[in-house]
């Protein structure tokens, strides 16, 4: 799994990045517990895009269905954020 983060502005900045499941129905929550990880920060120059690998490995017992994860993306200095829903297929 790969999370595209891409810095619009015109400076290099620093961005912190955090996977979770809050505010997604329960029943549809990923178990976050088989991601590698779940707060990363990376450093991006202007306009610069990258990938992030996130491993994943799936609990046995894992309900089969699409499990939903959450990845906000926050400026360490200014007010930029974003933040986009993924989901894992199980079956």
């Amino acid at each position: 799994l790969n999370l595209k983060v891409k810095n619009t502005q015109n400076i290099d900045d620093t961005f912190k990045i955090r996977i979770s499941v809050i505010e997604l129905p329960a029943s549809y929550q990923a178990n976050l517990s088989g991601f590698d990880w779940t707060e990363k920060t990376i450093t991006l120059k202007a306009g610069e895009e990258v990938l992030v690998p996130v491993k994943v490995t799936v609990p046995e017992g894992t309900a089969v269905g699409r499990k939903l994860f959450r990845a906000n993306v926050k400026s360490e200095t200014s007010s930029i954020t974003g933040f986009d829903t993924g989901y894992l297929t199980i079956s």
